[in-house]
Order: C-alpha cells, then sequence, then structure tokens
C-alpha cells in the first residue's frame, strides 16, 4: 500500500512540472498589440489619448509582446512563464537614455490581456518618467518569412 501511495505522489508531482512547464495558450502567429499610455501625475496630458498600435510575430518561445524601437539596444533581464501567463523585465539602451519596462500577460489562444510598467531615464539628467500600459492582443495572421 505505501508502495502505491509513493508511485501516486510521485506521479502527480511529475504532472504538476510537467504542467509548470507547458507553453502558454498562445495560438502562434502574427498578433496585433494595443497598449494604452496611462501616466499618472503627469501634468499637461491630453485626455483619451488614441491606443498605440503594433504587430508583431509571437510564438511560445517569443512570446514577449515589446516591440523595440529600431535604434534602440534591448536586453531582457528576467523572463518567467507561469501556466498561461508570461512576465518578463526588459533594458533598452539608445542616445536619448534608458527604458526599463516589465510587465505580465495571460494568453488565451488567440487573445490576450496584460499590462507593462516602464521607467524612462533621460541620458542628461537623472529625472524618471514612469508609465503604464494596459496591453491587449489579438491573433490576426500567419508570420510571413
Amino acid at each position: 500500500m505505501a508502495k502505491k501511495c509513493l508511485a501516486a505522489w510521485a506521479g502527480l508531482i511529475f504532472l504538476m512540472a510537467a504542467n509548470a512547464q507547458a507553453a502558454p495558450n498562445l495560438k502562434e502567429g502574427l498578433w496585433e498589440i494595443t497598449g494604452r499610455l496611462d501616466m499618472p501625475g503627469m501634468p499637461g496630458m491630453p485626455a483619451g489619448m488614441p491606443p498605440a498600435k503594433h504587430t508583431q510575430c509571437l510564438s511560445s518561445k517569443d512570446a514577449v509582446p515589446h516591440k523595440p524601437e529600431k535604434e534602440q539596444d534591448c536586453k531582457v533581464a528576467s523572463l518567467k512563464q507561469d501556466g498561461d501567463g508570461v512576465s518578463w523585465a526588459i533594458q533598452c539602451r539608445s542616445a536619448e537614455g534608458v527604458l526599463e519596462s516589465s510587465g505580465k500577460v495571460t494568453y488565451w489562444g488567440e487573445s490576450m490581456e496584460g499590462v507593462m510598467t516602464m521607467n524612462v531615464k533621460d541620458g542628461t539628467s537623472k529625472e524618471v518618467m514612469k508609465m503604464a500600459y494596459r496591453i491587449s492582443g489579438k491573433r490576426v495572421g500567419d508570420c510571413r518569412p
């Protein structure tokens, strides 16, 4: 009886570990990603700014919905997948300064939602501008080679 219980526990632990390593529920392809900017406490910020949109190929191996500017040098500092959620931290450098962003999204097959926070450090001053994006996305087709 003890051997059966031990075998059952071992099987359960194996299934839990396998499930934890499974890819998020993300249908690979071309995605349209929409970000709505929120800059708390920023005077003069126009109300009702239009959302920013971009398209990006996403896959289970590249599930971070972040598209750096061409002149930025970006490095992923951390990346974690938990069930259908993906969280990350990225640091980008350019001539204008440093952008540090982190975020988390949850995938549901052909749609996703999440939040990304960004700290922009100007290269000439020590001032840091904080921004938050509410992210949503949908799969719009296949990626082209």
